[in-house]
């Protein structure tokens, strides 16, 4: 009994310890985020007053919502939550615009996710019809590709979208779509901050990240965009730079895209039915020639994705081919490029 007695003496202290590393370690498990968590769902089903949604789509105001999580082998979520209409050109323009979606942080934390990052935004078709929701899929396969330039960039996911009438259960309307990372988990990911800074310019920005997106913008035919006013870009001051880094975003207005409502260049000198204009022009000839290289390497490697997606069709997928080759077109001739892209008040600084 005595030999017993001390074993358990010195057993107790010791499971003690392993019970306490244990605990310890379980609370220090890095919890995921909503939007990471939903990354491995395939589905959502959004509960809300759709009457409501449509006709009170230019305000401002919130509206319950419950919205079902559901994925192959996993266990389905549900929770209640608040949404209202976002985007100020979609906002007035679509039949259902597209939604922020606000959860509850005791919700998410009950759940074992992150709480600080409880809203994401949702892309769903613009109009219930089949043009409507392929240039969903297009404008995905947008976000994909810049995501392949940088991975300083906003992701997304691809999701099947039902809306549900709370008031008539039967009113559905379903179509792909896709949620975008939320905005301060996208940078805090890449280790900054997001600013709120108006009447920056090309000179305050990254000159890497300046390249990646004028190059960017230029082949996919948007100009829906501005550094200045942070117009479909979100700015990000890096830990340990100086310089902003731009994160583009909503690439509807884009001519890959080619949305029924998408309204040409309204600044344009001169017509270009591929919507192709130089915004902004380089400073940095050697950065520019390196983005050039760039944009050539990833043609074959990471551009054409989109053509093993068997949601898009194959109309669609033959249009944004040709539009690409055009640019390519244009990519393999350099010099008339640099010339292109390149400031001509550079060589007016420089006395040539």
């Amino acid at each position: 009994m005595n030999i017993l007695h001390v074993h358990i003496k010195f057993l107790i202290p010791s499971l003690f310890l392993l019970l306490s590393c244990f605990c310890f370690s379980q609370n220090n498990v890095s919890k995921n985020t909503l939007y990471q968590e939903l990354e491995d769902y395939e589905e959502l089903i959004i509960t809300i007053d759709l009457d409501s949604l449509i006709s009170k789509k230019r305000d401002e105001n919130w509206l319950p919502v419950t919205v079902k999580i559901i994925g192959k082998n996993k266990i389905d979520i549900k929770l209640n939550a608040r949404a209202k209409a976002r985007g100020k050109f979609r906002r007035m323009t679509c039949d259902i615009p597209p939604i922020k979606i606000d959860f509850s942080k005791g919700d998410l934390d009950s759940l074992g996710l992150k709480k600080k990052f409880d809203r994401f935004k949702i892309v769903n078709p613009c109009f219930n019809n089949a043009n409507g929701k392929q240039d969903v899929i297009k404008e995905f396969w947008t976000y994909q590709m810049y995501g392949k330039v940088t991975d300083l960039s906003f992701k997304t996911h691809q999701l099947n979208i039902i809306y549900q009438d709370e008031n008539n259960p039967k009113r559905i309307i379903q179509g792909n779509g896709f949620i975008i990372e939320p905005d301060d988990e996208m940078a805090k990911r890449i280790g900054g901050e997001l600013t709120d800074t108006v009447g920056i310019d090309d000179e305050m920005i990254s000159s890497t990240s300046f390249h990646h997106a004028i190059m960017f913008y230029y082949m996919v035919g948007n100009t829906d965009w501005n550094i200045s006013t942070q117009k479909n870009i979100k700015l990000v001051k890096i830990k340990g730079h100086d310089l902003f880094t731009i994160i583009p975003y909503d690439f509807d207005m884009s001519k890959l895209v080619n949305p029924a409502y998408m309204i040409p260049y309204p600044d344009a000198t001169f017509y270009n039915y591929k919507n192709r204009y130089v915004k902004n022009h380089s400073r940095d000839k050697e950065m520019l020639i390196k983005e050039i290289d760039n944009f050539s390497l990833l043609k074959e490697s990471s551009f054409q994705e989109y053509l093993n997606c068997d949601i898009l069709s194959n109309r669609e997928k033959k249009r944004m081919t040709k539009y690409l080759k055009s640019f390519y077109k244009t990519l393999e001739k350099k010099n008339k490029m640099v010339r292109l892209f390149w400031d001509k008040k550079n060589e007016r600084r420089d006395g040539n």
